[in-house]
């Protein structure tokens, strides 16, 4: 076989074998539409048997992903060498548990690669619609041979009551890193997060109280985070300002939605410009509450 091969016309005998995806590797694992000539692919398999690869002669087109993973969010991992890992996650509702039994990984991967998995050594989890009332579900990621900064992606497919939240573990020590809704990303700098964890729970789109969070990292070199909360709708204003009280620039204004927010400052002024090192103050207001968070940037 010299030429690409469609993934959908693989044929078995006997049929019906095949119990997981086509796995490609690339300095990380890969769902396979195409099996292209010289690589290598990991299938999982019920029993032994044949597999029939036939070329037809013609170059395929590339064929679309798995369709039964659109309707679940996406969560992609990427390091600073680009190497990038796709997780999947979603309520039972949406895929079946069996279904997601399909997507345990290949062995881990060779000792420098990329490895991102979760805990249960599949690329896709789901959890129960009908969620006990007060339990939370947790999906522990586990992480190996990534090399700092981390960009954690996000794309969420649907809305509802139940919500995904991230949260980095190093250590003993786990800080919330937002909210997965919409589309959004984080980065990680601190090279001692070896694990991700996605919690999900009834009602947690919702905080108490209005609160700024500190910046993650701090100090921080050219990025970084805060979480907003905000218990109901409001007219929110942060702002970046300098030790002497000039306005640097502006991170949120304006009406926003009840919610958890992560904003992202790449040390720039509102004309585009990198500032320079040194402290600056970061001011929330929210009607008659206010907040102020000293960070750092070192260069």
């Amino acid at each position: 076989v010299s030429t690409p091969v469609l993934v959908s016309t693989l044929t078995t005998t006997p049929p019906g074998i095949v119990t997981s995806p086509y796995f490609g590797f690339s300095g990380s694992y890969t769902v396979a539409t195409v099996l292209s000539p010289g690589k290598a692919y990991w299938v999982k398999t019920g029993s032994a048997g044949k597999l029939h690869i036939v070329a037809s002669g013609a170059v395929p087109k590339q064929a679309p992903g798995v369709a039964e993973l659109a309707g679940l969010d996406k969560i992609t991992v990427q390091d600073k060498l680009g190497r990038a890992q796709v997780l999947y996650i979603g309520s039972d509702g949406v895929l079946s548990a069996g279904a997601a039994s399909r997507y345990e990984m290949p062995p881990s991967a060779p000792a420098g690669a990329l490895d991102v998995r979760f805990a249960s050594g599949r690329m896709v989890e789901v959890y129960p619609s009908q969620a006990e009332a007060g339990k939370q579900y947790e999906y522990p990621v586990s992480m190996q041979g990534v090399v700092y900064p981390l960009v954690v992606k996000w794309e969420a497919a649907r809305g509802g009551a139940q919500k995904l939240a991230l949260t980095a573990v190093a250590g003993k020590v786990s800080k919330t890193l937002g909210i997965i809704e919409g589309t959004g990303k984080v980065t990680i700098t601190d090279a001692s997060v070896n694990k991700l964890v996605l919690k999900v729970s009834e009602g947690l789109a919702v905080p108490k109280e209005f609160a700024l969070s500190q910046n993650y990292p701090n100090p921080f070199n050219p990025t970084t985070h805060f979480s907003v909360e905000l218990p109901r709708a409001s007219e929110v204003d942060i702002t970046v300002y300098d030790v002497l009280g000039r306005k640097i620039t502006a991170l949120m204004s304006g009406e926003q939605e009840a919610g958890y927010h992560i904003m992202e400052w790449d040390s720039k002024d509102s004309h585009g410009m990198t500032v320079p090192s040194g402290m600056y103050m970061v001011r929330m207001t929210a009607g008659d509450f206010t907040a102020v968070r000293k960070i750092m940037l070192m260069k």
